[in-house]
């Protein structure tokens, strides 16, 4: 079902106008508490975002877009931050898409036809970061266009632009170095496969209390909590 979703998806999305000399880098988020319902980052993850500040050092970067997910969107913030520009959410929370609202607990493929739609509308020339979920993240490669594997039309055992599958059961589901890159020029469409954060980088202490400061920023009690937990943490790396 989540494929034929995506073809038919990737089918409107290429029939429009191509973007000349565009780049994607598509993300999984960061490490997060697994015990935690709310999935937020663990100390791991917070090394991983700053990590992920380095890894883009000297690349344009023209959007910072994440899924509704907190962990998605605050995998990006410190990067967001460190180049003035603002993450945003594809859908947003407490918007309604399918008649459902949408919040931090919403399922991962709520956000696949938002965020290509989102995609769709960028001009000439983008360059983005898009931080997206294990269940997500392929179906939003394939709307792009990229090949996905199927018996009809099976990928080349060598080639780097070409999905495995177009939703979680193909998914490198412990591994969160990864970086899918698109690129789009002259209408055509390549991927390859990076990675990043594999050297450990220490979470600053400015970073995560950035991290504390958007949760408080929100007002509401669960923010409350989450930002204290990460000026708590900001504290002991000060």
């Amino acid at each position: 079902m989540v494929l034929l979703q995506v073809m038919m998806l990737s089918a409107v999305f290429m029939s429009a106008p191509a973007w000349a000399d565009s780049q994607f880098y598509f993300i999984r988020h960061a490490e997060f508490v697994k015990t935690d319902p709310e999935k937020p980052l663990n100390a791991a993850g917070l090394e991983r975002s700053q990590a992920l500040v380095n890894y883009f050092t000297g690349k344009d970067i023209t959007h910072i877009y994440a899924t509704h997910t907190e962990r998605t969107r605050d995998t990006v913030i410190p990067l967001a931050e460190q180049r003035n520009l603002k993450v945003e959410q594809f859908p947003r929370p407490g918007s309604v898409v399918d008649s459902r609202k949408v919040t931090n607990l919403s399922k991962g493929k709520l956000a696949i036809q938002p965020m290509i739609a989102a995609l769709e509308k960028l001009p000439d020339g983008s360059s983005v970061v898009i931080s997206a979920n294990s269940g997500n993240l392929f179906a939003i490669v394939a709307g792009l266009g990229v090949q996905v594997n199927s018996a009809e039309e099976p990928c080349v055992a060598t080639a780097e632009s070409c999905l495995p599958c177009a939703d979680k059961s193909c998914f490198p589901g412990e591994e969160f170095h990864n970086l899918w890159i698109v690129t789009i020029s002259d209408e055509r469409i390549k991927m390859r496969k990076s990675r990043y954060g594999e050297t450990p980088v220490d979470a600053n202490a400015s970073g995560v209390y950035l991290l504390g400061w958007e949760h408080f920023r929100k007002t509401t009690p669960d923010d409350y909590a989450r930002a204290i937990s990460y000026f708590e943490q900001a504290i002991e790396l000060d």
